[in-house]
């Protein structure tokens, strides 16, 4: 569900630069990555998937961040729906399933 207030995201930069920093993306796929972060601001639970055991916690695959070898760009993150805020987990490449 969509709402005028945006969520507060938290922690995302920081895992947005150790991506970067251990992956080495390419100027277009962090881009990629960087504009689906802030999508979490609008809406947290679009094309997002709540861990069966912990509901707080959620996992989303970034849309069109394939590298054409069978991998894809992952972020797992906390909402607190009561505080408003998104909170990263990890941001990182994982084999597509």
């Amino acid at each position: 569900m969509t709402s005028a207030v945006p969520w507060t995201l938290k922690n995302f930069n920081a895992w947005l630069d150790r991506w970067q920093d251990q992956e080495n993306p390419s100027v277009d796929l962090a881009f990629t990555v960087t504009e689906w972060v802030m999508t979490r601001a609008m809406d947290p639970r679009k094309d997002a998937a709540p861990d069966p055991g912990q509901p707080d916690l959620w996992f989303a695959w970034v849309p069109q961040s394939g590298d054409g070898c069978g991998n894809a760009i992952s972020c797992s993150y906390r909402i607190d729906p009561v505080a408003r805020t998104v909170t990263c987990n990890i941001i990182c490449s994982l084999p597509w399933p």
